[in-house]
């Protein structure tokens, strides 16, 4: 399987509810953000998160120019829905070309 840029949406039932994955990475570590662990039978694991995906946008943003935790704000303000895309496949070596292509 090559890249696949996949968006999902991910609910909890409420506020309280954990989304139950963590990430690593960000700007300020000159790392792309990608997911360091899921949990099962949390609501990440029910919308198909798996640990290993980079993460490419938060709710509409781009996190490549975002620190860990500007991103881990965005995700505690999501409310009981949040929207990410990430990218998933063998062998992904993130292309800084691909996401600065002005550079």
């Amino acid at each position: 399987m090559g890249k696949k840029l996949m968006k999902m949406t991910i609910e909890r039932e409420n506020l309280q509810q954990k989304w139950g994955f963590s990430l690593q990475g960000g700007q300020e570590m000159t790392l792309t953000l990608k997911v360091a662990s899921v949990k099962k039978f949390t609501p990440a694991s029910i919308a198909g998160l798996e640990k290993m995906d980079y993460v490419y946008t938060v709710n509409g943003k781009e996190v490549f120019q975002l620190t860990q935790e500007e991103v881990a704000k965005e995700i505690q303000n999501s409310g009981k829905q949040i929207v990410l895309e990430v990218e998933r496949g063998e062998f992904i070596v993130p292309s800084f070309a691909e996401i600065w292509p002005e550079l």
